[in-house]
């Protein structure tokens, strides 16, 4: 049987206001949009249509549609693509006239966010997908990391899109919920507060800054309140960095090259500044026992806060990343540093975990003492080194 057997002849059209501030963008019809003539509907457009008005912008005001508007036989997606390969796919007619018309709609109504829903339309607004490795990655998957991230649409350049998860993915992993709900807030606060402009966090960047730079740097984090440090290792148990920052605006990244900057790290790590990190026990540890360094005032790790705040979600930084920052997904840096060689990508790796790390705490510092009643600038985490 050909994929034109195995595809419904119902076409499903797109449904909104033409001067819609935001698109959404789902993957086919389901058998309830067949019967409907409406893209999602059933329980998961319910779930659509509540988080929406939760996030104070109700459906009635979001052009919805869907990258094919014929459903494939069991909403199998994969029947509308006729070869999937390492980088891309080659697709059967019917999706490419959704294409087509998404094009057009884009274009017409002009939205100043679009939301992907799921991993496929990820995939064709944005290009972004989990790199194949062995049995795994390819299009078609990573929505799982790049949920929560705003990335440059490469459908229609000029736009911009924000990953979520599909509402049908939601209504069956109930947990998500809250961040499927998050996720569009977040969303729809985005285009108020930047239109359709793409907003990164901005911070200035310092890899063995010169002397002068150097140790005007040193002078000031010493005497900073909090310091956010991380830092990347080989597997020969040797540093390749030591990253460290007093605010979100700047991130200082030493790769001991020199004796001086040995002994920065060292001091700042004894300095009377209450110490940030995310997964801390093991970068303390690690320099504790490799290097003889010891890490006065470990304050707050992120990863243990996360525990408390969020304890039935993942607790790596990526995750934490989406939740409380702007940073896009970025944890792929390290691949791409693996695969050319080029330690000017680990560096700057090292500095956005800072700073991420940085906003997280601040951020969970407030929520613990709106949840619990407790100055978090007093409250130590019992943590041991």
């Amino acid at each position: 049987m050909t994929n034109a057997g195995r595809i419904s002849t119902v076409r499903v059209p797109a449904d909104g206001p033409e001067d819609a501030e935001i698109m959404a963008v789902a993957e086919t019809p389901g058998e309830k949009e067949v019967q409907g003539g409406r893209p999602l509907v059933g329980m998961s457009g319910e779930q659509y249509d509540f988080y929406l008005e939760r996030a104070g912008h109700p459906r009635e005001m979001v052009y919805t549609t869907n990258l094919c508007k014929y459903r494939p036989n069991g909403n199998n997606f994969r029947l509308l693509l006729s070869r999937i390969g390492k980088e891309n796919v080659d697709i059967v007619p019917q999706l490419q006239e959704g294409l087509d018309e998404l094009i057009e709609d884009i274009n017409r109504v002009k939205p100043k966010l679009i939301f992907a829903m799921g991993n496929w339309p990820m995939y064709f607004l944005t290009g972004k997908f989990t790199p194949k490795r062995a049995s795994s990655g390819g299009p078609g998957t990573g929505i799982g990391n790049h949920r929560g991230s705003i990335w440059p649409c490469t459908l229609v350049p000029g736009y911009k899109v924000m990953c979520v998860h599909h509402p049908a993915f939601v209504l069956r992993a109930h947990k998500w919920r809250t961040i499927f709900a998050d996720d569009l807030r977040r969303g729809v606060e985005d285009v108020r507060l930047y239109g359709r402009e793409i907003v990164y966090p901005e911070y200035e960047t310092y890899i063995d800054p010169p002397a002068d730079i150097f140790q005007n740097l040193i002078t000031e984090m010493a005497q900073a309140e909090f310091l956010s440090i991380d830092i990347e290792t080989f597997p020969d148990r040797t540093m390749s960095c030591f990253g460290v920052t007093d605010s979100d605006q700047r991130a200082m990244c030493l790769t001991f090259h020199r004796p001086e900057y040995w002994e920065a790290a060292d001091m700042l790590l004894n300095c009377p500044a209450k110490k940030i990190m995310q997964y801390g026990t093991y970068d303390a540890n690690f320099l504790h026992r490799f290097y003889g360094w010891s890490t006065t005032n470990f304050y707050w790790d992120t990863l243990i806060a996360s525990a408390t705040l969020l304890p039935e979600f993942p607790r790596a930084l990526h995750f934490l990343t989406s939740v409380y920052t702007r940073f896009p997904y970025y944890k792929e840096d390290r691949q791409e540093w693996k695969q050319k060689g080029d330690m000017n990508i680990l560096w700057q790796y090292n500095m956005k975990d800072i700073v991420a790390t940085y906003q997280i705490a601040m951020t969970q510092m407030q929520e613990m003492e709106e949840m619990f009643s407790v100055d978090a600038r007093t409250f130590q985490m019992p943590l041991r080194v």
